[in-house]
């Protein structure tokens, strides 16, 4: 199920501001609009810090733009997690092998 190709756009609501973690993690799993309060004070700032920390992530993950972060980025931190979502267990190189299809 590919939202884009359809022409479809996931969005999500927060309580309050993401950190760049969070806007990496919901990019990732196919979001393409986040909304969320601004912060009181130090928009500017928070912008420029989202901005410089989402770089160093990306640069980790080994991606040179937004646009190539995928679900395959993510990892799952324990086996529930990854049985549930089909995302890759930290450690174990591919998807569990209920999500192979055998």
């Amino acid at each position: 199920m590919n939202l884009t190709e359809q022409g479809r756009q996931l969005l999500i609501e927060l309580d309050e501001a993401p950190s760049a973690e969070d806007l990496l993690i919901a990019v990732a799993a196919g979001c393409s609009i986040i909304v969320a309060p601004p912060p009181e004070e130090g928009l500017e700032e928070l912008l420029v810090w989202l901005d410089s920390t989402i770089r160093g992530w990306m640069r980790e993950l080994g991606v040179d733009g937004l646009e190539k972060v995928t679900r395959r980025n993510l990892r799952a931190l324990d086996y529930d997690t990854a049985a549930i979502s089909g995302l890759r267990l930290v450690g174990y190189d591919r998807p569990l092998p209920m999500w192979l299809g055998n």
